[in-house]
């Protein structure tokens, strides 16, 4: 594989910049900075005209500026700046405060006058060096970047990256997608109240550094996970559900986070609603065995309470009752209505379902097993 300054494309043309712009007013120390160059492998171009020397920035590597040009010296470092080129300031001790005054304004080193020729190559040669490390350094660190969006995007599911302000600071194509705006800058900077429409109450996983200690104090890989709610955008009604990750050095989430948060926005649309529709699947089948149950436990004794009073009304109809019979048919009416307490009260005390074979494929609940422990109330 090749180092990072032989890479093909642009990335390995910039380290390659072994050019220097000197803007000196010495005619003699600017013809022996040329010669030393030369042996150094540095191509020196000495110019007095700064607006003129501007043009020459764009393939420069470094920029040696003569403090004497210090009053007009703004477009050299704003073009030096935009073509990420280190100035180095040359100056004697006499001119400090220029020194000082363009150092404040951008320039990254200093050069002392009277210097060697060569040692003021050496010195440029050092700058270049820096810089192309740091170049190095800023591309290896935008590769990881983009080694880590990549890897963001190739998750299926939402992912976010919250800092402890609230605020987005990075997001997956996933995100992108869910929230319904067009691009990652829509994204960046708000919080996810805004983008996705969760609370930021105390049932809010993401609630900046509380919650990273409570996660770091749970056991690793186990996320802070907060209730479900609703995104709507426009017709469309969608369920999120956010998980909630803790970065740092102790995450479970080897990414860098630092002091972020790691939140999967998971939309569970399709599990709710299957959830929903299974739990009235279930309570509609609780109804129906319940029903099923006490049309077979109480339509016997109700049947008799039925029929013993019917019994009564035709004594009573005929004027001369019978007390004997009349007695024995409200007794097991009472006897009846007992029973039927009986089961309302085994009902109350069910901790368990366990059933039976009723009619054909129905079953009903086995109510003495059902209810474990029950003894019944005692008679009259």
């Amino acid at each position: 594989m090749p180092s990072d300054d032989q890479s093909p494309g642009a990335g390995g043309a910039r380290f390659a910049r072994r050019k220097v712009l000197a803007f000196l007013r010495d005619r003699e120390l600017a013809e022996q900075l040329a010669e030393a160059g030369r042996s150094a492998g540095l191509a020196i171009q000495v110019t007095t005209a700064l607006e003129a020397g501007c043009q020459g920035l764009d393939d420069a590597g470094a920029v040696l500026l003569e403090a004497s040009f210090a009053a007009e010296a703004g477009p050299v470092l704003r073009r030096a700046r935009a073509s990420d080129a280190p100035v180095l300031v040359a100056g004697t001790a006499e001119q400090s405060g220029e020194v000082l005054r363009l150092i404040e304004a951008g320039a990254r080193g200093y050069v002392p006058l009277p210097e060697a020729a060569s040692r003021i190559v050496e010195r440029l040669g050092e700058a270049l060096s820096r810089e192309e490390e740091r170049r190095r350094g800023a591309l290896r660190i935008e590769r990881a970047k983009s080694e880590l969006q990549a890897a963001f995007d190739a998750f299926p599911q939402a992912l976010v990256v919250v800092g402890p302000d609230l605020r987005l600071r990075r997001v997956n194509r996933a995100a992108l997608e869910l929230s319904g705006m067009e691009s990652f800058g829509d994204l960046l900077g708000r919080t996810c109240p805004e983008v996705f429409g969760c609370g930021a109450g105390e049932s809010c996983p993401v609630r900046g550094r509380p919650v990273q200690d409570a996660a770091r104090a749970a056991p690793a890989g186990e996320p802070q996970v907060g209730p479900s709610f609703l995104l709507a955008r426009g017709l469309q009604r969608r369920t999120l559900r956010c998980q909630a990750f803790a970065g740092g050095r102790e995450s479970p989430v080897p990414i860098g986070l630092g002091d972020g948060i790691l939140v999967l926005v998971e939309d569970i649309t399709e599990r709710a609603r299957e959830e929903a529709e299974r739990t009235r699947a279930e309570q509609l089948e609780a109804v129906w065995l319940l029903a099923a149950t006490l049309s077979h436990e109480i339509n016997q004794p109700l049947g008799a309470i039925m029929g013993r009073a019917q019994l009564g009304l035709m004594g009573l109809e005929r004027g001369a009752p019978d007390a004997a019979a009349l007695k024995r048919d409200l007794n097991e009416i009472v006897q009846c209505v007992h029973r039927i307490v009986g089961i309302l009260d085994k009902l109350h005390r069910v901790t368990d379902i366990v059933t039976k074979p009723y009619l054909g494929e129905t079953r009903i609940l086995d109510l003495d097993r059902s209810a474990p422990g029950w003894k019944g109330r005692p008679g009259p």
